[in-house]
């Protein structure tokens, strides 16, 4: 098990906040280290909704299977909860991939969430379909950070997601 720590620091003038996130396992004595993993600022803003495609899947875009994404995921070490296992439909044109992503009510904290991480995490799986061709079969990219994302009031449980690769490791 493992010990997860957000932290979210009162806002500044401008309303802007940090964040970071921790770890450490969860039989590690009281004054045991944590680990950071992440940290940023959080704004408030004004929601721009993203162009949406015209037609749903985009015309010219070929389904991945899902269930084959989610089997080479795990031949590469990588099992997800079902709470985090919401990729429903994924396609790919060139170097855009397009998945639909949900969660169930059990998702944690998925009530108070407006957008919660079991939406965008499996979009970022998407790009695990389609790659056997590389070393290793199967690769899985996490995000390191994230930037520009604004949220509708929500809480939403499903979403429509459109990535394109921009650089080796970078999307868009």
């Amino acid at each position: 098990g493992v010990r997860v720590q957000v932290t979210l620091e009162l806002p500044d003038g401008a309303g802007v906040r940090a964040v970071t996130v921790h770890s450490r396992p969860e039989d590690a004595p009281a004054d045991a280290p944590w680990t950071r993993h992440a940290s940023g600022t959080v704004a408030p803003g004004t929601h721009r909704p993203a162009a949406r495609p015209g037609q749903w899947p985009p015309i010219g875009a070929t389904p991945v299977p899902v269930p084959e994404a989610y089997e080479r995921l795990a031949g590469a070490g990588l099992t997800l909860g079902p709470a985090f296992a919401g990729m429903r439909a994924a396609w790919r044109r060139g170097d855009e991939l397009f998945a639909e992503t949900a969660h169930g009510a059990d998702a944690p904290d998925a009530a108070r969430l407006d957008l919660h991480p079991a939406l965008l995490d499996p979009a970022l799986l998407a790009l695990a379909p389609g790659t056997e061709d590389e070393p290793g079969g199967a690769y899985v990219r996490l995000a390191a950070a994230w930037r520009g994302v604004s949220a509708v009031p929500g809480p939403l449980t499903a979403a429509r997601v459109t990535l394109r690769v921009t650089d080796t490791d970078t999307l868009a």
